[in-house]
């Protein structure tokens, strides 16, 4: 029995998840396990589901959608469950929080608002197709985009719309708001620049193909990766060419922190880069595509690959540790007082303390430039990996539909 294993079966044991009855707000039974081990997790919760989405965090709370149509409210110390409110569906977006509001999609089109601390809904707003990208609220406005094709402005207080944008195809990444304009890809291969209040075009930026990621924007330059294998710098007023590079492969969603900026590649590697000239100040070659943006705490940028999460000294590029799940990370880690929460394809969600595994993680192979990935999993991270194929054989079909 795996460790992941027990950890349900301890769950079900004592009662354990989040049972729905109708869509809203759920009095939720504890599905926490609080494990301060020494791989350095703080505690477990398992759902019902699939978790692709990344969570959010906000006010001592962690907000986590599932693939098993709930919502979840965490205690971020102890995992301990609030409430779970019911969408029926996937739910594939990350949410966000302003105001004592919780703003999700879900696969079946819908944008909820949802009350922070108790779970009620506040309002929806139907689109015409999933929604996985993840909501922006600027000014009182929600940003987000659909699979139909557009991204909608609604009001934060009522859900009415304000705007919709059409563009040729899906937009699946996040919008960015900054100083009136919206930035934002499509899967037309287009870069948008839309003004927030009147929704016309300010500019665009078309590439050679799709754009799935979400944009990063500081001192006027907007940061966008595309699946051309370039991540662009882009003038935020103009769309003017600041600066590109080359990538070894589809470049995922940049972050942007002191002086670089930093995205993964489906090639499974890492790029820390200028950000004045995009010049590579060090890469990193992971065990898995790193195609969700970078977080960093203090120091150090920490990204979803594979089945794990891999922590890069941001100065240096040496890998300081990782931590496994029992199966695929998708989604951007979140972090708060110390504290990293992920998701993954096992159900489960992590509240992992970096300092522990500082003590304990021998897995810190790696490093800059001509790194050749991580060392020393033996004949367990083979067998590891061949699980993962026969799993991801079973989900050819469901994934489909996500």
């Amino acid at each position: 029995m795996t460790e992941c294993d027990r950890r349900r079966f301890l769950a079900g044991l004592t009662g354990g998840g989040l049972l729905a009855a109708g869509s809203g707000s759920v009095t939720a039974s504890p599905a926490a396990v609080a494990q301060t081990t020494d791989d350095g997790t703080v505690w477990t919760f398992d759902t019902g589901d699939v978790i692709e989405a990344a969570p959010a965090v906000a006010d001592g709370t962690v907000y986590v959608p599932s693939n098993d149509g709930l919502i979840y409210a965490l205690d971020a110390e102890d995992g301990e469950g609030a409430w779970s409110f019911e969408t029926g569906t996937k739910n594939g977006s990350s949410p966000t929080v302003a105001d004592g509001t919780v703003f999700v999609g879900c696969n079946d089109g819908t944008v909820y608002a949802i009350d922070a601390d108790g779970g009620d809904e506040r309002w929806s707003y139907s689109t015409g197709l999933a929604v996985r990208s993840s909501p922006t609220v600027a000014d009182g406005t929600v940003y987000v985009g659909s699979r139909d094709d557009n991204l909608y402005a609604l009001d934060a207080s009522t859900g009415d719309e304000v705007w919709a944008f059409e563009t040729g195809d899906s937009v699946r990444g996040s919008p960015v708001v900054a100083a009136g304009i919206v930035y934002f890809g499509s899967r037309d291969g287009t870069i948008y620049a839309i003004d927030a209040v009147e929704g016309g075009e300010v500019w665009t930026v078309d590439t050679d193909v799709s754009i799935g990621t979400t944009p990063a924007v500081r001192d006027g330059v907007v940061y966008v990766g595309g699946a051309d294998e370039t991540l662009y710098a882009l003038e935020s007023g103009t769309g003017d060419e600041v600066w590109t590079f080359a990538a070894d492969n589809s470049v995922g969603s940049p972050t942007v922190a002191g002086d670089a900026v930093y995205a993964g590649t489906s090639s499974d590697t890492v790029y820390a880069l200028d950000v004045v000239g995009g010049e590579k100040k060090w890469t990193v070659d992971t065990g898995g595509s790193v195609l969700t943006a970078p977080a960093l705490i203090d120091e150090t940028v920490i990204v979803s690959s594979g089945d794990s999460l891999y922590a890069i000294d941001a100065v240096e590029g040496d890998v300081t540790w990782t931590f496994e799940t029992g199966d695929t990370v998708r989604s951007s880690p979140a972090t708060a007082n110390g504290i990293v929460y992920a998701g993954s394809w096992d159900e489960t969600v992590y509240a992992i303390d970096p300092e522990a595994l500082l003590e304990t993680n021998d897995d810190t192979t790696g490093g800059p430039e001509d790194s050749d990935g991580i060392s020393g999993l033996g004949m367990l991270g083979a067998l590891a990996s061949l699980g993962g194929i026969f799993y991801l054989l079973f989900r050819i079909t469901d994934e489909t539909d996500r």
